[in-house]
């Protein structure tokens, strides 16, 4: 049986078949044999199309034959593997986004241009003839790029599972990541405003909630993300604890979290406790009497700065003016 080299970077761009089909498929070519030849990269010997097909038949001995297709350039095999894969019927929304976006950001590398995808740039040539090839909007084109550098950042960075999930659409009967939350959530990474963690390859944390911490992560503090992984990297506590203690933590004052951060870390258990339930709940609401004593508060200093500024220049206001300008911050409050 021919001997074929896969290219980890080919195999990426070939969506994965769910189990339902890699088991049909398995079946078929267990009853059938490998009546379709697999397409390999002429001179290299690299496998270009039937990955799966290929699989399976090395696991079970089947035969397969191969048809050679030459091509130039590296850059030339991965357009043609896009445009392959982009022919099939049952490719999801974000899988056609991925592979336009992965053709328009190789084409823009071949050119020289920045590969800091995320800022936009000025309309190209490339990009219009790739709109008109696949019949989208030249915006759709450049988002389809952000979104493919996005999911190869989250992919090789954070976790290796989450290219798969996301354009294979797992975890259903849970709400989807979009397009713009998977760029988003990208961007905070190659950014560098958060840093893969810890707790974020535990096995209870499935894709979705590791994605919905790192964007929960980018609203704090980057010195606070150490002490968080402790918390969250705990090998009882419930991912949808961790993901509920972030999104609560959003709710807190910088000086609540410190004191949640100090119980939590603290030896005893009772604080630990403590901290895990304050951080586990939405901070309370403030007393409205206690914002209005603090609205009052700023308003009698703001009519004694005035003062201190009138006393020290010539026709100071008379001291009955500063009196009603007390009594109307006293009736703007109680209104």
């Amino acid at each position: 049986m021919m001997t074929l080299t896969i290219d980890p970077e080919f195999h990426r761009l070939c969506p994965p078949l769910s189990d339902d089909e890699y088991a049909q498929l398995e079946a078929n070519l267990l009853a059938e044999g490998c009546r379709e030849p697999l397409i390999v990269w002429e001179h290299e010997a690299i496998l270009l199309d039937g990955h799966n097909r290929h699989a399976i038949c090395q696991a079970h001995g089947v035969a397969f034959t191969v048809s050679p297709l030459s091509l130039p350039s590296r850059e030339d095999a991965i357009n043609w593997i896009i445009n392959n894969q982009l022919g099939r019927r049952n490719l999801t929304p974000e899988q056609k986004s991925y592979l336009r976006g992965k053709r328009y950001n190789e084409a823009r590398k071949a050119e020289g241009r920045p590969e800091k995808l995320y800022q936009n740039d000025q309309v190209s040539s490339t990009r219009k003839h790739l709109a008109a090839e696949y019949h989208v909007g030249e915006a759709t084109i450049a988002r389809d790029g952000q979104f493919a550098t996005a999911v190869d950042t989250l992919d090789e960075q954070v976790r290796a599972d989450i290219r798969e999930t996301v354009l294979q659409r797992h975890e259903r009967g849970k709400q989807q990541a979009t397009k713009k939350q998977i760029t988003r959530v990208g961007k905070l990474i190659a950014d560098d405003i958060v840093a893969p963690l810890p707790f974020m390859q535990r096995p209870g944390w499935k894709p979705s909630q590791v994605l919905h911490a790192i964007e929960i992560l980018g609203t704090f503090p980057a010195e606070e993300h150490p002490v968080l992984n402790t918390w969250l990297d705990r090998p009882f506590l419930p991912a949808e604890e961790g993901v509920n203690i972030l999104t609560n933590l959003q709710t807190h004052t910088p000086a609540q979290r410190q004191h949640i951060y100090v119980l939590a870390q603290s030896p005893d258990p009772r604080d630990q406790s403590l901290a895990t339930t304050l951080a586990a709940a939405k901070a309370p609401e403030p007393d409205p009497q206690v914002l209005l004593a603090g609205q009052l508060i700023k308003a009698v200093e703001a009519v004694r700065e005035q003062q201190r500024r009138n006393w020290r220049v010539p026709h100071a206001v008379p001291p009955q003016h500063h009196a009603a300008n007390l009594l109307s911050c006293f009736s703007l409050l109680i209104a």
